[in-house]
């Protein structure tokens, strides 16, 4: 609100003061002047000033503060006469000081690092000193990777005012960001109201790998044999296989075997470190071998080595399994019936009709199968073309994963009798290397007659023989 005096008043030399670089009125005398705008001339002739701002008492307490814009204007500034002039939306006592030139003192850096472990905190601490006033203080700190993080340690606009009157002057920040190792370069910035800023003072901190004591987790260490059996028969391949995690980064895993007569087999690698590491946050974490070497019958002993980039080896996680070797088989179909022939007459299996003889391995190895029979017509005294077999191309309508392998007869041969004496001649391989593991391991062998011309009537009867050894390991 502008107030116009249409009065003369006479202010005494006791109510105006002018002294230096400073001019006030007695606004308790003259109260009606307090909010009254006015247009201020200072002569500081016979002062050093060269560039001054003007300084307000608001609080009428002494304490002089930069006078914001919106309260004095300045309006003219001559250097040769020192005149200042300046606007101001009310009174109270003024004063003017030279312009600050002098940037902010920056001392005792300090931060917890030195070396510190990767992921450590460190905090980080700096005396600020300002002969005005501080505008804003930061910490730029360059991380190992060149990227720059900054963190404001004081700002004025906060409200408050710092200088060199007013403590603490120590500023100082916690800083998290230290996963990345390497170098940290701090740079302390601190910039006053007359825009001097400090940003030449600089310290470092380093970043290393914490040292790695912690041993690679073995776990879930398995033996199978690919159909879901842990029953293992000679020659069966086994499959060995365990999860492995690591903190850091792993070198190699390997399994050392010990065979059932002792013998300590040379390790099997499952996995070594070369362009690639393995860790925790890389998938799968699951290593597995085949090992074929199950000749041996007993107990194998697998022992698992993992270790990692900083040596340390875990190797106390064992399993062990068990080879036998079970020589057994079964019949699915132990009878044939074909029913009423007439003299020369053939009819055989293989068209399952009628369904052929067939077997399945249920010993845990491989086996060979031989078979012979007792004479089937009265007219022959040997079986010969009247009585054959084949390792079955008949089915009986059964689902199999197994095939006839050489050297066992794929096209009918004369069935051996079994009364004969040379042990050469009584029996002939009908099934070679018959598997066990499959789900599915049955297997056929077909039967054919041929009916002499010569052979009389009547109820035929013949029995038919099967014996099974180990396929040679």
């Amino acid at each position: 609100e502008n107030f116009t005096i249409h009065t003369r008043v006479n202010i005494s030399r006791e109510a105006l003061q002018i002294e230096y670089n400073r001019t006030s009125v007695d606004t308790i005398n003259l109260s009606f002047l307090s909010a009254v705008r006015a247009n201020i001339t200072l002569n500081l002739s016979g002062t050093t000033l060269g560039n001054p701002r003007v300084f307000a008492d608001p609080e009428h307490d002494g304490t002089f503060v930069e006078c914001p814009a919106a309260n004095c204007t300045e309006q003219e500034w001559n250097n040769i006469t020192k005149i200042l002039k300046f606007n101001i939306s009310h009174w109270t006592a003024y004063a003017a000081s030279d312009q600050d030139a002098v940037f902010p003192n920056i001392s005792l850096i300090n931060s917890t690092g030195g070396t510190l472990n990767s992921g450590t905190p460190t905090n980080i601490s700096v005396n600020i000193n300002e002969e005005g006033y501080l505008d804003r203080a930061w910490f730029s700190i360059q991380k190992p990777d060149s990227s720059v993080v900054n963190i404001t340690a004081y700002s004025r606009a906060s409200g408050l005012e710092r200088n060199t009157t007013q403590s603490p002057n120590n500023f100082s920040i916690t800083f998290n960001d230290t996963s990345a190792t390497g170098d940290y370069i701090i740079r302390v910035a601190a910039n006053d109201t007359s825009n001097n800023m400090n940003d030449t003072v600089t310290a470092r901190f380093t970043v290393a790998s914490a040292a790695d004591t912690i041993f690679p987790n073995v776990s879930y260490i398995n033996t199978s044999d690919g159909f879901g059996s842990s029953v293992f028969g000679r020659k069966t391949a086994v499959n060995i296989s365990v999860n492995v995690t690591e903190e850091t980064q792993l070198s190699f895993i390997a399994v050392s075997i010990q065979v059932p007569n002792g013998t300590k087999l040379p390790n099997i690698t499952l996995f070594r470190s070369g362009g690639d590491a393995w860790n925790r946050s890389q998938s799968p974490n699951n290593f597995s071998i085949k090992f074929n070497e199950t000749s041996q019958t007993g107990t194998y002993i697998v022992r698992v080595l993992a270790n990692d980039t900083s040596n340390n080896m875990n190797d106390s996680v064992t399993t062990k399994f068990d080879v036998n070797s079970i020589v057994s088989f079964n019949f699915l179909t132990s009878s044939l019936d074909f029913g009423s022939l007439t003299n020369s007459e053939l009819q055989d299996t293989a068209d399952d009709t009628p369904i052929p003889f067939r077997v399945e391995n249920d010993g845990s190895v491989p086996i060979n199968i031989s078979v012979n029979g007792t004479t089937i017509f009265s007219s022959s005294a040997a079986n010969s073309s009247s009585y054959q077999f084949q390792c079955g191309t008949g089915t009986g309508g059964a689902t199999t994963e197994c095939t006839c392998n050489a050297p066992a007869p794929t096209s009918f041969t004369n069935l051996p009798l079994a009364n004969i004496t040379v042990a050469a001649d009584k029996q002939a391989l009908a099934i070679f290397d018959f598997p066990w593991q499959a789900s599915n391991d049955s297997i056929a062998i077909d039967i054919r007659i041929n009916v002499p011309d010569d052979e009389p009537g009547g109820t035929k009867n013949s029995v038919v023989t099967f014996e099974a050894v180990e396929t040679s390991p």
